[in-house]
């Protein structure tokens, strides 16, 4: 259960509220047996943070306007605001409400601050003592900016007013839904109370336009929490003086939530903001709010590494579970294929069969495989493929043998080489030596070039004598008009 405590001078009202709902309340006075009965209270009833709302006679308002600065020297600037305006106020605030349209264009600011922070010490001492976090120290006119937030509320100039406890009554003037102005003026109960209410509405107004806060042809909006007698004063007076009134160029905007005080009507809205601006507390004040909102993070950090470890540890167990399961078929399948490889092993067995034998003769099948191809037809055709950019060479002999057993070459392969003779002669440039064995050597590259050829060797080249043979003038050819000159060579290979 939440509590909110709303401090009136001379007595505190204390909240407990339920799903934003205020269930009851409790009033203690300003003197012993109320902080007494206060301390008990806080004690026995009070466990989650609090929300101290302050509505009380000492505390002052100060509107100013100053140039526009930012950085560090604005910290400066209101830091002087506040020695200038409330130099002894252990409780105070500073409000930037934006910057002036004309002139200059200065930033208007708001100087509040409780002048007597004795009337607060014992209440805020009893929350400490008790160990109570305090949330946050609230100005009622300055959280009531929070009300005319949204809606045509937010724009124009309002005068709020509002009766949180007996006595009193809050006059707050707000300007485009920042705060200006805001008094405590007296306040009765019954029809006395309300006519005395409207008098002091009148007299707020007329204070208003001396301080040149309300121009005298502004329209003012006037806004009633509660208290909806001093709606029906005010008409009344209206037409009892004829539209003479100050009241005349009011817009009343009653807000009948509720009748009678204000108070829980604020105090259940202040309930429902998650995280209002505070404005009087200090970091002392807040220390044991501070405290218990680290410890709770710190307990949700715990349960949140816990709840890892919890998972990581199922993880690892489900893993540790699959991986079991996964051995115990890695071995189910490991019987199922020892069983099937004595099965065939055994029928090899009955066949007397060696596997040396078996290896032995996939060997020697794909060796024939490989020989099968060492053709003269698929030499030929190698040969006729490197030959064809060569029409000048003619073919006239070939010698094809393949080796029993591969030479010492071809030690890669299993396969016995070929070995091809090939005798050939030019039937052009036979005129030239130079140009015959120029066209012999570009026919004998082509060959090396050629994908199975591995060695090409000339035997013998254009226009070379023989030991035995006798040099003729007109060639070797019985035909003079059509000269030729032999050649040959040996070409060494595995046919892919």
């Amino acid at each position: 259960m939440r509590h909110i405590f709303l401090f009136g001078g001379y007595q505190l009202k204390a909240f407990a509220l339920s799903e934003g709902k205020i269930t009851h309340c409790t009033i203690f006075t300003a003197d012993a047996d109320g902080l007494a009965g206060f301390t008990h209270y806080v004690c026995a009833r009070v466990g989650r943070p609090v929300r101290f709302l302050v509505d009380i006679l000492e505390e002052d308002f100060y509107l100013d306007s100053v140039p526009h600065v930012i950085g560090k020297d604005r910290k400066e600037l209101q830091q002087r605001l506040l020695n200038k305006y409330q130099r002894g106020a252990e409780h105070r605030y500073i409000a930037m409400q934006g910057r002036q349209a004309g002139g200059r264009k200065d930033d208007e600011v708001l100087v509040a601050g409780i002048s007597n922070s004795v009337l607060l010490k014992p209440w805020l001492n009893i929350l400490h003592t008790s160990q109570i976090a305090l949330a946050g120290i609230y100005s009622l006119p300055l959280y009531m900016e929070n009300i005319l937030k949204g809606g045509s509320m937010q724009h124009g100039t309002q005068l709020l007013i509002s009766q949180q406890v007996p006595g009193s009554v809050r006059h707050s003037l707000y300007d485009n839904g920042r705060l200006k102005m805001s008094r405590l003026a007296q306040g009765q109960g019954g029809e006395h109370g309300s006519a005395t209410a409207v008098h002091e509405i009148e007299k707020t107004i007329q204070f208003l336009e001396n301080q040149r806060l309300l121009d005298t042809r502004q329209d003012l909006q006037l806004h009633i929490l509660g208290q909806s007698a001093i709606e029906e004063v005010l008409q009344a007076q209206a037409q009892q003086q004829n539209k003479q009134s100050l009241l005349e160029k009011m817009q009343l905007h009653p807000l009948p939530e509720q009748k009678g005080y204000a108070d829980r009507l604020l105090v259940e809205h202040l309930a429902a903001q998650r995280r209002p601006k505070n404005h009087y507390a200090h970091n002392k004040d807040l220390r044991i709010y501070h405290y218990k909102i680290a410890v709770f993070f710190l307990k949700l950090l715990v349960i949140f590494i816990l709840f890892l470890t919890l998972c990581g540890s199922g993880y690892l167990v489900f893993i540790e579970y699959r991986q079991g399961q996964s051995i115990a078929e890695l071995q189910a399948a490991a019987q199922d294929y020892r069983q099937h490889y004595d099965k065939r092993t055994g029928a090899l067995s009955e066949l007397q069969v060696e596997a040396v034998d078996i290896e032995y003769s996939v060997k020697a099948l794909q060796q024939l495989q490989q020989q099968y191809s060492q053709r003269p037809q698929n030499f030929m055709r190698a040969l006729a493929q490197a030959s064809q950019d060569f029409p000048g060479v003619s073919y006239r002999s070939i010698d094809w043998s393949v080796a029993e057993v591969p030479s010492l070459h071809f030690t890669d392969s299993l396969v016995a080489p070929f070995t091809a003779s090939v005798g050939a002669v030019l039937l052009e440039n036979t005129d030239s030596p130079r140009q015959a064995l120029q066209q012999v050597n570009s026919l004998l590259i082509a060959l090396r070039k050629q994908p199975g050829f591995t060695r090409v060797i000339a035997v013998q080249m254009p226009f070379d004598l023989a030991s035995n043979s006798e040099f003729q003038m007109n060639g070797q050819e019985s035909h003079k008009d059509s000269k030729q000159v032999m050649f040959s060579f040996r070409i060494e290979g595995i046919l892919p």
